[in-house]
């Protein structure tokens, strides 16, 4: 199916069928060909502007950290409400919190992962499965002594 005929239906009548056997007439043999032509280069360049997107796209993107159950991480918090009064006061970082398990192989960056989050603490609205994303390792300590 074409995207003309998603949009309209039917099948666009260009004057011409590109199957039928070549044309008496050279004009018309000449339009088959200019257009068989024009759309090898639309295919050509439709596929170049795909592997220049996705070069430019895959350049940026960093794979996603590998935790393991036993970790501890960081959870962060813009997206979590907290009881500070303002979310100028209020923590960057909640935690340290455990990794339990990896839920999902890694798919680029949308990987997740289960933590452990105790019931004392005021984030009983958060799930326990956490992307990625939202989660920081936790800096060795043992380093600075």
């Amino acid at each position: 199916m074409t995207p003309f005929f998603l949009d309209t239906g039917r099948h666009p009548c260009m004057g011409f069928k590109p199957w039928a056997c070549p044309s008496e007439n050279n004009s018309v043999n000449e339009f088959v060909n200019q257009m068989r032509r024009a759309q090898e280069e639309a295919k050509a360049a439709l596929v170049k502007a795909k592997e220049d997107m996705a070069q430019y796209y895959d350049c940026r993107q960093t794979p996603a950290p590998v935790y393991k159950p036993g970790d501890h991480v960081y959870l962060d918090s813009s997206d979590i409400k907290t009881t500070r009064p303002s979310l100028k006061l209020s923590h960057r970082h909640l935690g340290p919190f455990m990794v339990e398990k990896k839920l999902r192989p890694v798919p680029k960056a949308r990987a997740c992962s289960s933590c452990f989050i105790p019931d004392s603490t005021s984030l009983r609205s958060v799930r326990s499965s956490i992307f990625y994303s939202m989660l920081h390792p936790r800096p060795n300590l043992t380093s600075f002594s």
